[in-house]
C-alpha cells in the first residue's frame, strides 16, 4: 500500500519527464548519486506535511499540506544561470498546466538557487518548494478525497 505522498511524488515525476532541457532524467529522491551524463537533471522529494483535523466534518476527515521539493541541478558551465532559470520555467509552467489528481492546491513557495563543488565537477541547483493541500480519511493513508 503506498501513501498518499508517494501517489503524490510519483505524479509530479510523471508530469515533469519529458521536458525540453531534463527529458527522462526525473528522479524521485533526494540521494541519487550524479554522473555527468545525468546532468541536467531533476530530483524529486518531500520534506514534510502537517496534518489537521478538518473542523467541518466529524473528526474523521483530515487536511494535509505536504511540502515537496523538485530541484534542477545542471552542470556548472558559463550559462549556468540560464540553464536553472529554463529548468525553473519549465517546471513552474507543466505544474501550473497539470497538477497531481486529487489535490486541492498545489503552490510555490520558494525558489533557491545554489552552488556546488562537490562530486565530479562543480553544479548549479535551483530548488523549488511547493505547498500541496489534500484531504483523506483518517486511517486511510493511501486514498486522496
Amino acid at each position: 500500500m503506498a501513501h498518499a505522498r508517494q501517489t503524490i511524488r510519483e505524479a509530479v515525476a510523471t508530469t515533469l519527464t519529458g521536458l525540453s532541457t531534463t527529458a527522462s532524467r526525473v528522479y524521485q529522491t533526494r540521494f541519487h548519486r550524479l554522473a555527468q551524463t545525468d546532468l541536467p537533471c531533476l530530483l524529486i522529494y518531500t520534506l514534510a506535511e502537517t496534518v489537521e483535523r478538518s473542523a467541518m466534518t466529524d473528526g474523521k476527515s483530515l487536511v494535509r499540506n505536504l511540502s515537496l521539493r523538485v530541484e534542477g541541478v545542471a552542470e556548472a558551465t558559463s550559462n549556468l544561470d540560464d540553464t536553472l532559470d529554463n529548468i525553473g520555467a519549465e517546471v513552474e509552467a507543466a505544474l501550473n498546466e497539470t497538477s497531481p489528481a486529487s489535490v486541492e492546491e498545489l503552490l510555490l513557495q520558494n525558489v533557491e538557487i545554489n552552488i556546488s563543488t562537490e562530486g565530479e565537477k562543480p553544479t548549479g541547483m535551483i530548488a523549488m518548494d511547493y505547498l500541496i493541500t489534500y484531504r483523506q480519511t483518517s486511517g486511510t493513508p493511501s486514498e486522496i478525497l
